[in-house]
């Protein structure tokens, strides 16, 4: 055997036998990345964790300061208001007691029964705190708490036992208030309650005194919102990065395949090269001009290899952007349907015809095209080859609609049809009904039409036992298309 036909036998062999990339590699850099992921959104759920904890905190901080603020209030009562009750003292001549009297009577010496010396003696009537100086001071613990309420940036309401608006961000309410401002007060107070629950306020004997309604600091409702940003943005950036890592393992995987398409084509042209080579100077041998086999053995053999440079133009295309040009869909039609026709070992006796057909010009990549007609083709033989009756499959070009913007490609066929429950994946990789597809026939051909023809493929039905059909709808360019 020559070595270049070796050669070229190798060569076909090893990229008949290769196969697309398994994606190991990819997948292993898309789990190592999925891992970075994790990582980051648990660390990320541990900062928002640390954050809520944060304001629960800031919350529990704030409720102490005014439970202080409100012992404290409530501690004064008591001490103001026994200055308040305490308006005069009884003292006893005779041994100097002294008892607490309710009023100073007009008598400043009165005689009376003194309980410590057993005696009717004569007592002197005076003041204890004089009515000018309880004031001051009843005066002055109102203003310590109305500075220390002041210096608060949100509203602290004090109300008795039935509810009723006592002391207003410091200021007392008296008797006076207007309606419509005790009415405010009552709306206010439902929203400070809505913000935090009021702390009740006890006397010094465990009397109820009433409830502290209070809100909270604009600072602390900005801190409050912070977990459920965080929480957003989280979540946000989670799905931003699962969709960017989805995408670049469809691209990386779709490099790979893009990888694969050229090396084939690449393998291929050194022993396509070769044959050419071998087959021309074969041509110029003078002897074979009166051997017919031969000659039609060498047309044969010059049609293979032209097929096989056009199948290696395929492959180096995957990856790149066609070049477009006005390609006559019949006569793609017609090249594709007339290979398979003059080699019946490729159809295994299944008829392939062609019906109606319009002369339609659509701007486009005739190999691609071709690529794609060739693929429906095959895929329709495999299904027929199977069934007891005659196979047959129909290629049909149309236009859809008067308009004749578009031009329908239909091919039919005969076959088992395809099962419901997989017609849905028939465009998805590696999906294959055929013992040892590949089942990137149909992806491909769904991305030469929708992406670089902006056309559409899809199945238009498929019966089990009666056939399937496909069709490629593709706009026509501006000149005139007529029927043949």
């Amino acid at each position: 055997m020559p070595f270049s036909s070796c050669m070229c036998r190798m060569a076909i062999v090893g990229a008949a036998a290769g196969r697309p990339p398994d994606g190991s590699l990819v997948t292993f850099t898309f789990r190592r990345r999925l891992l970075i992921i994790v990582f980051a959104t648990v660390v990320s759920w541990l900062l928002v964790w640390y954050t809520h904890n944060l304001v629960e905190r800031l919350r529990r901080s704030n409720r102490i300061a005014n439970e202080t603020i409100a012992w404290f209030w409530a501690g004064i009562q008591y001490p103001l208001s026994f200055i308040a009750g305490r308006e005069g003292l009884s003292v006893c001549t005779e041994c100097g007691a002294s008892f607490p009297l309710q009023s100073i009577p007009e008598e400043t010496h009165i005689s009376s029964y003194c309980p410590d010396c057993g005696r009717i003696t004569s007592f002197v009537v005076t003041s204890e705190i004089p009515v000018e100086q309880r004031r001051e001071v009843q005066a002055m613990a109102r203003r310590l708490y109305a500075d220390l309420v002041h210096r608060l940036p949100y509203s602290i309401i004090f109300t008795d036992i039935t509810g009723y608006p006592q002391i207003v961000d410091g200021r007392p309410v008296s008797d006076q208030t207007p309606i419509d401002s005790l009415v405010k007060y009552k709306f206010r107070i439902q929203a400070l309650d809505r913000v935090n629950s009021p702390i009740p306020i006890s006397g010094p004997a465990g009397t109820e005194l009433g409830h502290l309604h209070y809100g909270s600091d604009p600072i602390f409702r900005e801190i409050a919102w912070m977990p459920v940003l965080e929480l957003g943005f989280v979540v946000l950036i989670g799905g931003l990065m699962f969709l960017f890592m989805r995408g670049e393992r469809k691209h990386e995987r779709e490099m790979s395949w893009v990888g694969f398409a050229r090396e084939t084509a690449h393998q291929i042209s050194t022993p396509l090269s070769s044959l050419m080579g071998w087959l021309e100077l074969i041509s110029e041998n003078p002897s074979i001009e009166s051997d017919a086999e031969t000659l039609e053995a060498m047309r044969a053999m010059k049609v293979d290899v032209e097929r096989l440079e056009q199948i290696t133009q395929r492959y180096a295309h995957v990856g790149r952007k066609p070049r477009m040009e006005p390609v006559q869909v019949s006569g793609v039609i017609w090249d594709t349907v007339s290979y398979f026709a003059e080699r019946p070992g490729l159809v295994g006796g299944v008829s392939v015809e062609v019906g109606r057909l319009v002369d339609a010009v659509v701007m486009g990549n005739a190999v691609l095209l071709g690529w794609v007609l060739e693929n429906l083709i095959k895929n329709s033989v495999a299904a027929c080859s199977t069934g007891d009756k005659p196979g047959r499959v129909e290629v049909v070009c149309e236009f859809p609609d008067e308009s004749r913007s578009l031009v329908e490609i239909q091919v039919s066929d005969n076959g088992r049809g395809i099962p419901p429950k997989e017609q849905g994946k028939v465009f998805k990789p590696g999906f294959t009904t055929r013992k040892g597809g590949w089942g990137i026939g149909l992806p491909l051909s769904k991305r030469i039409v929708e992406e670089y023809h902006q056309g559409r493929i899809q199945m238009l039905s498929s019966v089990q036992g009666k056939g399937t059909t496909f069709s490629v709808v593709l706009p026509v360019s501006p000149e005139e298309n007529k029927p043949c």
